[in-house]
Order: structure tokens, then C-alpha cells, then sequence
């Protein structure tokens, strides 16, 4: 064995020395299979003690009540949506999504456009105004797919753009400190992502009654399209090159997200490859594990591989801005050594992130580099194709062969619970007959979370942070 390859088996080895995992909730064995609930008999209570608090997946069949699926069907999306502003659209890379790239500027209606004429190549997400890394509420994923901007808020990418509640959380107590005295319909739903936005909570609903003690953090569309093709490998490439991509479909590429995540796929199917947070170590992340918090969310070292990354919470919140929020909302009951610890702190992060203000853009931190179809070698049809992937993962990312899977193929009228911290690939897939004006259109949308860490269903969240930074999202 070369020291080169010594280097790429003993690597993530010595990484996990270094670090700190703290995770307490649910993990997968080779004989675990996803629990399935019906939606009529979910409520808070039952939801919180059997899956939040667990940190643990959930399938429901059923969706959830107030929304409905019919009339998001696509060839109604121009109508519906009435949406007439520039969006960004991820183009498919080396087969595949995820990777974090210029987007494409066009309206929904030319998107729409796209689509029904078979292009295969464009993806919607997540959509996001900044290019913080921790903009993952970012998609990430599924998409999935959040980093931090807001708590990492966000993916990503990942099934996952608008400025982050967490970076604008000062203004927004201020904007809307008043909001109690509004009805409902009257307060602005800020995390509802365009092309949604101009939906009313009669079409969308702000949050489902069995997660509505939970803070929200954005709800978004997806929407691409994909056509049912064989993966296609060079044997005379080291990595086969298989790129991103899948067999028979399209991939999110294998990442986590920083938020809670409740999906709902709406046309076309999915089929969710799920690791537990336990097995960060093993998953061959972009950026390098600091800590894996006892609820699942993890966060990053600030360095080359991550130069945007700000630390944050395990509840998802960037440390700098509950500094910042501290001192501005408690400043009355802090002494003056806790104002000057907490000023410090501040000027740390700004002095880290400065340090590292030249390195150029990079992928984001909470996505693997594991080749997607290493994850779906058993669909490939060809015995030798099969045979080559599996000595490409031996060989390649010989930890991935620690870890155990939940396989979960999703289709409209069903819908998905995924804590924070659970890594998931998302291959997506349309058929033909399902939609003949939009062929292989596939269609989703999904809610995010801010990660609970407080101790019992009556008090998801250790502090009032969430609440106070924007109220009108916690009931």
C-alpha cells in the first residue's frame, strides 16, 4: 500500500479522534426498517415522545390536513403560484445536484417551460439571497439540503436564496415585536420561499398541527425532472466516472441538513438512502466534524474545507448571532464581564472567518464526497458494473462499509419526518404516464425545522431564543 493510500484509508480514522460526539438518539442497525404512522393519529404529544425527541425517522401515509396535493399538480403551477420574479436554478453537474455552483437565473414560467419540453438538466431549491456557507438552510439538502446562515441553516443545497431568519434575527424582533395584536392571516410568513410566497395559509399551511410547537424556518418547492436512464461507467477511470450520477434517475447527492425536515412529494417518486448522525464520522464529509450534539445536528471547524462556517448551537442557532442577540435583548441582566465575554466571542468569529475571506468557494461542508451510486449498486443491472462499484467503494471510502442504511421510497401522499443531522441521499425520479404535458416531472415541498434541544414536548427549545427572535412562527 502506497502512503497515499494509506493516507485516504487512515484519514477519516484520525478525524474522528478529534471529534466530539455526543449523539443520543435513534440509530440504524442492519435489520432496522423505517416506522410507519397514519396521519389521522399524529398529534404533538404522540409525534414528539415517539419521533422528535427520539431523533428518529418517521414514514406517515397520509398528508398532512389543509393541503392539497391536486391542485399543485404542475401544469397548474404558472396559474397557481403566480410568481413572476428571477429564481435561481441549480443545473445538473457531473450528473447530479448538490454541488455547490452559479445557478441559473430565469422566471418560473421559462422553468415550467423547460420542463414540459423533457429538459432534464435544471433543478429548483431552496432559493437563497446570500452565499454564506452556513446557508444551508440552504437546501442541502434535500433536499433535502441547510448550512448556516441562519443555522445552517442552511444544507446546502438538499430536498434544501432568501436571507436566513437566524442572520436577520435582531431586525425581525424589532419589525415585528407587535404581531400578537394581528390575526393570523394578517402576520407575513417570511420563511415561505419563492416561487410560494404569494400563497395564502389557506393553499399552504403555516405548519402542521403535529409539529406546530416547533419553530419553522423556511418551506420550499422542489421541482426538476428525470428521465428513467442506466448509469453508464468508464472502467479505464480510477473513479469509474460516475460523477453524481444514479441509476435511473437523479441525485441530491448524500448530505445532512441543519433543520428538522418534514417532505412531501407531490408528482413523480423518491427513494431517501438515510444514515444516522452516528455514522458522521464515516460518511467522508467535505468540511471536518467539530461536534455531533446530542440531538444530531453537527457542526463544522472553521477552516480551508469550510472558510464560511460560523459555529453553532444544538439548536441549530449560530453562536455569533445569540451574542449579538444577548447583548441587545438581556443587556439589562448582564453583568459587565458576561457583555465583554460575549463581545469577545463576536470578535473571534470575525477574526476567524477574516483569516479565511481569500479561499475560494467550496463545496458545502455537510455534503459526503461519496459518489452517489455507491449507494444504489444493487440496481445496476450489469453483474460486472456491479462488481466494479463495489471494489471503487472498498477501496475508496472503505468506511462506508460501517455503516447500515434505511431505505425509504416515498410517493405523493405520503410524507417524510427527518431530524436534523440524519445524512440522505435523494434519487428522484418521474413517469411518463403520470403527467403526458409534464413527462418525468417530479415535484415536492418540504418544511424546515429548527432543531429541538429542550427536554420535554411542552418546552421543545432550551431558551426563548427562537421565540423571541421571530414569534409569529411558534405557537
Amino acid at each position: 500500500m502506497t502512503k497515499r493510500e494509506a493516507r485516504k484509508t487512515e484519514g477519516p480514522k484520525k478525524l474522528a479522534k478529534q471529534i466530539h460526539v455526543s449523539y443520543e438518539g435513534y440509530t440504524v442497525s442492519a435489520s432496522s426498517s423505517i416506522e410507519i404512522m397514519d396521519v389521522n393519529e399524529l398529534d404533538w404529544n404522540l409525534m414528539y415522545s415517539r419521533f422528535v425527541s427520539q431523533r428518529k425517522p418517521c414514514l406517515i401515509d397520509g398528508v398532512m390536513p389543509g393541503l392539497n396535493l391536486n391542485i399543485f399538480q404542475p401544469h397548474l403551477l404558472n396559474e397557481l403560484l403566480d410568481y413572476g420574479e428571477v429564481l435561481e436554478v441549480e443545473q445538473k453537474i457531473n450528473g447530479g445536484f448538490g454541488s455547490n455552483v452559479q445557478r441559473l437565473q430565469m422566471r418560473f414560467e421559462e422553468l415550467m417551460e423547460n420542463l414540459r419540453t423533457g429538459k432534464g438538466d435544471l433543478y429548483l431549491t431552496t432559493q437563497y439571497g446570500g452565499e454564506d456557507e452556513n446557508d444551508e438552510r440552504k437546501e442541502e439538502e434535500e433536499e433535502g439540503n441547510i448550512e448556516n446562515s441562519g443555522t445552517e441553516g442552511f444544507d446546502d443545497n438538499s430536498d434544501t436564496e432568501t436571507c436566513s431568519l437566524v442572520s436577520l434575527s435582531t431586525s425581525f424582533h424589532d419589525d415585528f415585536e407587535d404581531l400578537d395584536d394581528l390575526d393570523d392571516l394578517e402576520k407575513p410568513r417570511l420563511f415561505i420561499q419563492p416561487p410560494l410566497c404569494n400563497l395564502s395559509s389557506s393553499i399552504l399551511p403555516s405548519s402542521p398541527s403535529f409539529l406546530d410547537k416547533l419553530a419553522i424556518q423556511q418551506v420550499n418547492l422542489w421541482l426538476g425532472s428525470a428521465r428513467p436512464t442506466p448509469l453508464a461507467l468508464d472502467p479505464l477511470k480510477t473513479d469509474l466516472g460516475v460523477g453524481n450520477c444514479v441509476p435511473n434517475g437523479t441525485s441530491s447527492g448524500l448530505h445532512h441538513d441543519h433543520a428538522d425536515n418534514l417532505y412531501i412529494p407531490i408528482h413523480g417518486r423518491k427513494r431517501f438512502t438515510l444514515f444516522s448522525p452516528q455514522d458522521a464520522p464515516n460518511l467522508y464529509t467535505q468540511g471536518n466534524i467539530a461536534t455531533i450534539y446530542e440531538n444530531g445536528v453537527v457542526d463544522y471547524i472553521t477552516n480551508k474545507n469550510a472558510p464560511n462556517w460560523r459555529h453553532i448551537r444544538d439548536d441549530g442557532a449560530i453562536i455569533g448571532e445569540v451574542c449579538r442577540w444577548k447583548l441587545e435583548q438581556q443587556s439589562d441582566s448582564l453583568s459587565e464581564t458576561q457583555q465583554k465575554l460575549l463581545l469577545e466571542q463576536i470578535k473571534e468569529e470575525d477574526k476567524l472567518l477574516a483569516s479565511f475571506s481569500s479561499v475560494p468557494k467550496v463545496e458545502p461542508p455537510s455534503f459526503s464526497r461519496i459518489p452517489p451510486a455507491l449507494l444504489h449498486i444493487q440496481e445496476v443491472e450489469s453483474v460486472e458494473d456491479r462488481a466494479r462499484l463495489h471494489k471503487l467503494s472498498q477501496n475508496g471510502y472503505p468506511l462506508l462499509s460501517k455503516c447500515h442504511s434505511l431505505i425509504v421510497d416515498l410517493e405523493p401522499g405520503q410524507m417524510l419526518y427527518l431530524p436534523a443531522g440524519w445524512f440522505h441521499e435523494v434519487k428522484s425520479y418521474g413517469e411518463e404516464e403520470e403527467s403526458p404535458e409534464f413527462p418525468y416531472v417530479h415535484e415536492a415541498i418540504n418544511y424546515w425545522f429548527e432543531p429541538p434541544n429542550g427536554s420535554t414536548s411542552d418546552r421543545p427549545y432550551e431558551d426563548s431564543y427562537w421565540s423571541e427572535i421571530s414569534p409569529y412562527q411558534l405557537n
